[in-house]
């Protein structure tokens, strides 16, 4: 995952729209929707900026975030880290499937509860996988 990345999760996760972080942290809408989609890499002084605006510590908002951009486990959004820690679901949830599904994201949304990600993943491997058993 990038930092990019990370930082737009964050964002929504606590529901605050590039206007309200801008306020939050002093930086420009423009300059934040760069970050978001990489278009520009801010300095550490800027992390802990947004972190602060975020109500996170810059520790917990680079938590997940890989040089290569590749996701980890921290990076899980929340409800998808629980299906994977789940034993019914743990074998089903390879990294492959970890790794298609944290890219996820439709009109700008994602699953959140650990529920709403068991059926996108189902939907998906009936779709993509359907000879594999769920």
């Amino acid at each position: 995952m990038t930092i990019g990345q990370r930082m737009r999760e964050k964002r929504r996760e606590k529901e605050l729209t590039l206007k309200q972080l801008a306020d939050l942290t002093g930086l420009s809408i423009t300059y934040l929707s760069d970050v978001e989609r990489e278009r520009t890499q801010p300095s550490l002084k800027t992390l802990g900026v947004v972190a602060q605006g975020l109500g996170l510590s810059t520790t917990d908002l680079m938590a997940g975030v890989d040089a290569l951009g590749d996701a980890t486990e921290q990076a899980l959004p929340t409800g998808l880290r629980e299906l994977c820690d789940d034993p019914a679901w743990k074998d089903h949830l390879t990294e492959d499937w970890q790794k298609t599904l944290v890219k996820l994201d439709y009109r700008g949304k994602r699953p959140q509860t650990k529920q709403e990600w068991r059926d996108v993943f189902i939907s998906l491997r009936h779709v993509l996988a359907p000879d594999e058993d769920v």
